[in-house]
């Protein structure tokens, strides 16, 4: 907003408003949707909104276009904010399943020790570009190189990490129906344990 269409105030936060209210929105349909076709599946095709985004950022649009490509953007990510949790809990379940332990710090530590790195390289890219375009940290109008450097950063950059991480998710072996066996399994399971301990705890009285 600043350094390529270079609006700021009301005009540069409009698309944060809107992308909160489209994201209360459409979490309850993401629900819905991930019992009708399970979290793995409609994480990476809503991922896929992000990814189509951050391409159509890489072109010279105008302030409405970016405007509405930064909501579509948030829009996919927030199926992300929705689903992951999710996601390790059927992660924390499967490994259950297969080892006979539960192990949900593991699990979350594992993807902490992951997200540090990750979370860190979009930055540091962005940084290299810009320093190597010679970006003016204390001016709004930049060079037509700072301009295009920015676009790559926040457009076709992203959009290609995005999209390895979209197909190793694609691949991960959770499907809907093998969620749907997760989930019956650990029912059965803890429900057994709990019915024995009810079952000991009523012998004893």
């Amino acid at each position: 907003m600043d350094n390529v269409l270079e609006v700021s105030g009301l005009k540069a936060t409009i698309p944060d408003v809107l992308t909160g209210v489209g994201q209360m929105l459409l979490f309850p349909f993401i629900i819905m949707m991930v019992k009708k076709f399970g979290a793995r599946d409609v994480l990476w095709k809503g991922l896929l909104i992000a990814f189509a985004g951050h391409l159509v950022l890489t072109l010279p649009i105008n302030y409405w276009i970016a405007a509405g490509t930064y909501i579509v953007i948030l829009l996919g990510y927030g199926f992300g904010s929705a689903i992951n949790p999710a996601m390790i809990g059927l992660a924390v379940d499967h490994i259950e399943l297969k080892t006979g332990k539960r192990q949900p710090g593991v699990v979350r530590g594992i993807i902490a020790i992951l997200m540090l790195p990750a979370a860190s390289m979009q930055p540091l890219i962005l940084s290299v570009l810009l320093s190597a375009a010679g970006y003016i940290g204390d001016t709004k109008h930049q060079t037509a190189e700072v301009v295009q450097a920015i676009r790559y950063g926040t457009g076709i950059i992203p959009a290609v990490i995005l999209m390895i991480g979209i197909i190793l998710l694609a691949m991960v072996p959770i499907n809907h129906k093998r969620e749907l066996e997760i989930q019956a399994a650990i029912e059965e399971k803890h429900g057994t344990r709990l019915d024995t301990r009810n079952s000991s705890q009523f012998t004893e009285n």
